[in-house]
């Protein structure tokens, strides 16, 4: 039986997108809104916070130092010493908008997603930033784009539309970095709560954050939902392999738009949670650039 444990009370506003940096033994995570970048240490214990001067949607480690990230003006990266943010690229610009969930994959090429400043109207976009400072627009048409990950050959991208439920699936060449063939993979029932951020393991099964699901879900490459992990809180955010042979999963939470009655109920929303589960992750690519 899968036990999960909260090993930092943080009460985070939205807590999202959780990187294990294997070279520090640490998890990189952010809580959007606050704005702030965090270094949790699992071995001690103690959480280091990074004050922002803007919001933060999704970050990645860089292999030569520091942090990749989309902010609320633009993708660019983030000195961890200091918390200054240097702007590179804005493909989003005045449209009503804004970045959400992202990640690395295995050539070093930053993903990220936007939404809609409404959740509904599907203008959001899929962007690549290369290492070349380039940014791409790589699909369009989403509601509100969310976690994504990469199959162990590399052939199969996962990306999610929060907004409409669905986990899509793409045929991808980790060569040249092009996807292709759109097919939805999994879609959540309403009842299930929403599909959020993710992560593949080393057998190729995705794990899903359930927003207002209070669990996290294992699905098969197929799409067959093999397992829900519940947990104390009713909005996990996202989740990533971590510790040891990467064997523990970490998930972040989020307390925001919950009534005081519901915080009450529920005293770990916003915390960071682990637990083994008898599976594991793969390493976190790193960002070229």
């Amino acid at each position: 039986m899968v036990d999960p444990r909260c090993v930092l009370d943080c009460k985070s506003h939205l807590g999202e997108t959780p990187v294990w940096d294997a070279s520090e033994g640490v998890l990189w995570w952010i809580d959007i809104y606050k704005p702030t970048l965090n270094r949790f240490d699992p071995k001690s214990g103690r959480n280091h916070e990074i004050v922002l001067g803007q919001n933060i949607h999704a970050i990645a480690v860089r292999r030569q130092g520091g942090i990749v990230g989309s902010f609320q003006h633009g993708i660019g990266f983030v000195d961890p010493a200091d918390g200054k943010v240097t702007t590179m690229v804005d493909p989003i610009g005045a449209a009503p908008a804004k970045f959400n969930d992202g990640k690395c994959d295995r050539n070093g090429r930053f993903w990220t997603g936007s939404m809609s400043n409404d959740w509904v109207t599907p203008i959001g976009c899929l962007f690549r930033f290369d290492a070349d400072g380039i940014v791409r627009s790589m699909d369009t048409g989403f509601k509100l784009s969310n976690g994504m990950g990469w199959s162990p050959d590399d052939g199969t991208m996962y990306f999610t539309d929060f907004g409409q439920s669905t986990i899509f699936a793409y045929d991808y060449d980790a060569t040249t970095g092009a996807i292709a063939n759109r097919r939805p993979l999994i879609v959540v029932p309403e009842s299930e709560g929403k599909p959020d951020g993710m992560t593949v393991d080393a057998g190729g099964n995705l794990w899903v954050a359930l927003w207002d699901g209070w669990g996290v879900a294992q699905f098969d490459p197929t799409g067959r939902r093999i397992r829900k992990v519940p947990l104390p809180v009713q909005r996990p955010t996202s989740c990533a392999f971590g510790g040891e042979g990467f064997g523990t999963l970490y998930v972040t939470s989020a307390w925001m738009q919950l009534s005081v009655q519901e915080r009450a109920a529920q005293p770990l929303a916003g915390a960071l949670f682990a637990m083994e589960t008898g599976t594991r992750g793969l390493s976190e690519p790193k960002f070229a650039g």
